[in-house]
Order: C-alpha cells, then structure tokens, then sequence
C-alpha cells in the first residue's frame, strides 16, 4: 500500500508538472502562442482586445485553479509524510485534483469558443486548424511546432541548440 502510495504521489505530480507549464515564444516570454496565433488570424484591433481579455480572464482563473490543486498536492503530501495514509482521503484529495483539472480543461474549451465566436468565416478556418492541431499534437506538439515555425528550424536541431543554451548559460555563470 505504501509503495502504491508514494507511486501514486510521484505520477500526480510528473503528470501535473507536464500540464502546468505555461508556453514561451522564441524571446523566452509567456503567451508566445498566443501571440502566434492571433498573427496568423489578422485580428481587428477591436478582435485583438477581445481575445486579449478573454485569454486574461481564463489565465487568472487558472492561477485560481492551478493553487487550489497545488493545496490539495500539499494535504496529500503531508498525509505521506505523515505516514498516516487513509484510503478514503487519499481517493477524495485525488478525485478533487482529477476534478480541478477537468474543470481547467473545460474552462479551455469555453475560452476557444469564445474567441471562436468573435472571429469571421475566414479567422474561424484558422482558428479550428489550430484547434485541430492542438488536439492532435497537444500542448507539447504545438509547442515544437511553434518554435518550429519561429526558428526556421526542424525538431532534429531542437537538442542541438537546447545544448548550445545551456551551455552558453553555464559559460555565464562561470564569468560571475
């Protein structure tokens, strides 16, 4: 039971990490999909206000969401570390976690919708490719498929130059 447990915990929190990272645009700034995509539809600069409102709106109810989770994340770590594991909390905190989750997911949904209902037929095609993508691919997907479209690179360079950052940055540290 405690293996299962400690097995539990750990796939909770590699699964959640996976989710919660928000995307970045080649500058290394947030929301640079976002930012992406509302290029590629040639929003109306009234279009562009409504989607920036709508995309502000759903990420401040996920920070909401994402720190109720990471609460339910610290009550279910302490019963660990407690090493007083109650099966009927361990089922409810995790069930609360699956169901704050869902609710983010849905909380997407509506978002996309939103902003699929302020664009033209045109915007719409684009607008469902996108979703289309995402689907397919996930966040990770179309976050390679970003950076793709960003650098003018394929996914085979992708390590090459994760490597040559990393090492610029520890050649910075170093000069400190």
């Amino acid at each position: 039971m405690k293996k299962l447990s400690y097995s539990l915990l750990i796939a909770l929190f590699s699964i959640s990490a996976i989710f919660a990272q928000p995307m970045m645009n080649k500058d290394g700034n947030y929301g640079g999909m976002h930012q992406l995509v509302k290029n590629k539809l040639n929003l109306t600069e009234k279009q562009s206000k409504k989607f920036d409102d709508i995309i502000f709106a759903q990420r401040k109810a996920a920070i909401d969401t994402r720190a109720e989770i990471q609460k339910l994340r610290l009550d279910l770590q302490k019963m660990m570390n407690d090493n007083n594991v109650d099966k009927s909390k361990l089922f409810s905190l995790t069930g609360k976690i699956s169901d704050l989750k869902a609710k983010m997911g849905k909380s997407r949904i509506a978002t996309w919708y939103k902003i699929y209902n302020i664009l033209d037929k045109d915007q719409r095609a684009v607008w469902t490719k996108v979703f289309n993508k995402f689907m397919q691919h996930g966040k990770k997907g179309m976050m390679r498929k970003g950076m793709m479209m960003n650098k003018k690179s394929n996914c085979k360079n992708m390590p090459q130059q994760n490597m040559q950052r990393q090492n610029m940055r520890q050649q910075r540290m170093m000069m400190k």
